[in-house]
């Protein structure tokens, strides 16, 4: 998969001319997974955002229960399986904090990176960069609220 039409389906790259998405995707290196191997763990730093090129990404949490015995470690709940051209990784990268997921690549994989300072540089650099970003962390937000937020909460 080529990395500019990928980068093109995305949102946040979506009104990049050719020449802007040819700067920016020489900000991105290939990493490469084996069948199985975690990509980063849940409470890890969240310092890279991941394009999928080529395989199968699971994104999953480890929920705990105090009294399952049998299970100290906790119990894997799957969130969802990404394919070529999907990303992940960007709310740690864009909130500057830990993992709130786990993802493991389920097949040979190969992505994408760019590093947290290196995305940071294209959003300072690129006002619509900055507000595609908005668009789309308000779609999730609305997408993944079970109620109507309380705007008086906010308050």
């Amino acid at each position: 998969m080529d990395l500019n039409q990928t980068l093109r389906s995305i949102a946040f790259f979506k009104h990049f001319t050719d020449s802007e998405l040819e700067q920016v995707s020489k900000t991105f290196r290939s990493r490469e997974f084996r069948a199985q191997t975690m990509i980063f763990k849940q409470n890890d730093p969240g310092n890279e955002l991941f394009i999928i090129a080529d395989g199968s990404v699971q994104i999953f949490v480890v929920e705990t229960d105090e009294t399952d015995f049998l299970r100290p470690e906790g119990r894997e709940k799957e969130l969802c399986r990404l394919k070529p051209g999907n990303y992940f990784g960007e709310i740690a990268v864009l909130g500057n904090e830990t993992r709130s997921t786990s993802a493991r690549a389920l097949t040979a994989t190969k992505t994408w990176v760019i590093p947290r300072e290196q995305f940071e540089a294209l959003i300072l650099q690129s006002p619509k960069m900055a507000l595609e970003i908005c668009r789309v962390l308000a779609s999730y937000l609305n997408r993944t609220s079970a109620k109507p937020i309380d705007l008086q909460r906010l308050c």
